[in-house]
């Protein structure tokens, strides 16, 4: 991974356990920490090459922005 990306993950992996993304307590998943959101990034991508997606391809993603 490079740029931008490589880099915004390498910050949140930096930040240990602290939270670094919160969100209402009555979601499914109310708060994050750094090494959580890249594993999460991480699986999420990995999914998308075992579908056949190739580094570089486009994706688009539409959902929600609530879990109710």
């Amino acid at each position: 991974m490079r740029g931008i990306a490589s880099h915004l993950l390498g910050k949140l992996a930096a930040r240990g356990d602290r939270r670094v993304l919160t969100g209402n307590p009555r979601c499914a998943r109310p708060s994050w920490s750094g090494p959580e959101i890249v594993a999460a990034t991480r699986d999420f991508a990995a999914a998308l090459l075992e579908t056949g997606l190739e580094r570089g391809d486009r994706v688009g993603i539409i959902a929600d922005n609530h879990d109710h």
